[in-house]
């Protein structure tokens, strides 16, 4: 250990001061840092108030502040992603545009609002082969559904839709549900796939048999059995066309929707 006399203490005290008198700090630490505001998607306010960031939280937060990346990637909620999978694997933007007027012409006139228990407009998970579907009460009335082939239009239509040459000529595929408790084999109605969701809007008979037997359909029972998986965000899609304009800009790259009267 080294050790110092009185003297040598003193003399290297006053070489101290002297030094610390003609101190200056550097520009950096002179120089108070700007303060910035953020506000990250999650609802997060971020203040960086110069000596490393303060968070004050809204709720949990995902995303950090951009001088602060967090290692984990960002990742969007369940449901939008589904709602844009959904999109993508149709595809086709005028396709989507008729398949969203023929959603809406639907709820609008059966009259079926966001928490009626008889509607469930669902978002199913995965490689999902009905796209956007709409229930009321047990069965289908709308949906695209996808084949080799290309993507068909579904909807509920009348028992005696094979007893109609015309319509029948017009269908690419369609098959009959099965009866349920106090229906006859004879009285279910089918689910009839055409080549396009125009053909449903354009084609009167078509368009009005369909809505006719959603609306039996709808009286049928009075709630869904399967209403749990009811999507608000896929309702909101078909029912708000501005929402609607901007999920499509944003993702197909499309204009604002437009809305055309039908007789239903």
């Amino acid at each position: 250990m080294r050790t110092f006399t009185p003297s040598a203490a003193a003399q290297l005290h006053s070489s101290l001061s002297s030094r610390s008198r003609g101190w200056k700090p550097s520009s950096w630490a002179r120089e108070p840092r700007e303060r910035s505001l953020c506000v990250d998607r999650s609802g997060v306010r971020c203040n960086d108030r110069g000596g490393g960031v303060h968070r004050s939280f809204s709720r949990p937060f995902s995303f950090s502040c951009p001088d602060r990346p967090m290692s984990s990637p960002i990742r969007m909620d369940p449901e939008v992603e589904r709602l844009h999978r959904h999109l993508n694997a149709i595809g086709d933007p005028a396709w989507i545009r008729d398949y969203l007027e023929a959603a809406r012409l639907l709820i609008e006139t059966l009259e079926l609002g966001p928490f009626d228990p008889r509607l469930n407009a669902s978002l199913p998970k995965g490689h999902a082969e009905y796209l956007l579907p709409i229930t009321v009460n047990s069965r289908y009335v709308l949906a695209t559904q996808r084949s080799r082939h290309g993507n068909m239009a579904a909807v509920i239509w009348d028992p005696l839709f094979d007893k109609l040459s015309e319509i029948n000529s017009l269908a690419v595929r369609y098959s009959r549900f099965d009866p349920h408790r106090g229906e006859g084999i004879y009285d279910t109605p089918w689910f009839v796939r055409f080549s396009h969701p125009r053909v449903i809007l354009e084609h009167d008979e078509i368009r009005r048999g369909w809505l006719e037997t959603a609306r039996y359909e709808r009286e049928r029972i009075s709630a869904s059995p399967y209403r749990r998986y009811h999507s608000p965000l896929a309702y909101r899609l078909f029912t708000d066309l501005d929402y609607q304009g901007r999920v499509l800009s944003s993702i197909l790259g499309t204009g604002k929707a437009e809305t055309r009267q039908f007789d239903s």
